[in-house]
């Protein structure tokens, strides 16, 4: 899921949400249809950052098994070719040394490991917005005595969301569809969670 803005919304004025049907809120509505409609724009904001984190989770993984399997058959390439150079087998000593270079540069070429950690970090930005607005959700709407508050609060958390996804890698497809069956199996929900149900 990617967040839609509209054209020249501003915080001081009506805003509307990127929400599909949380359309508008305007500055007039009651205390308790405003805290509903928080409460579901903080929901949303918890559900795309949650399954995202959990795409670049297992994207970064990915990452890593790859430079992980490149580098360590370049290493055995290479070593083997060592070894078969002191011997009267000097083509194929030849051609797995040429293997180990051309494994060493797909290695370098690809930058799995780099791309292991952006992942990494980016999965954790995520959760930790995800975190953040929870806690908003569990906590400050709960005693919330500000509403407009509040919503400039969501509009922040929203603002968030919107910079890491502008900014975070490309998760490939492959990743988010395994990030959402797992979330769907239960991966990422609290035991205490479980307990309320």
């Amino acid at each position: 899921m990617r967040p839609r803005r509209a054209a020249g919304s501003d915080s001081n004025a009506s805003i509307v949400f990127w929400m599909s049907d949380l359309s508008v809120i305007l500055p007039g509505m009651g205390t308790q249809e405003l805290l509903s409609a928080l409460t579901v724009g903080a929901l949303r904001i918890e559900e795309d950052a949650e399954h995202t984190a959990k795409a670049h989770y297992n994207a970064g993984a990915r990452w890593g098994r790859c430079a992980f399997c490149l580098g360590t058959l370049s290493a055995v390439l290479a070593a083997v070719a060592g070894g078969t150079a002191f011997g009267n087998m000097g083509r194929l000593a030849g051609g797995l040394a040429a293997a180990s270079t051309v494994l060493t540069a797909i290695l370098t070429f690809v930058k799995g490991t780099e791309k292991t950690e952006q992942h990494k970090t980016y999965g954790g930005r995520y959760l930790a917005l995800r975190k953040q607005t929870r806690r908003f959700r569990e906590i400050e709407l709960i005693d919330c005595t500000d509403p407009q508050a509040a919503r400039t609060r969501l509009l922040k958390l929203g603002e968030s969301l919107d910079e890491l996804n502008l900014a975070a890698p490309q998760v490939p497809y492959c990743d988010f569809k395994k990030a959402k069956k797992g979330i769907d199996a239960g991966e990422a929900t609290y035991m205490v969670d479980e307990v309320k149900k």
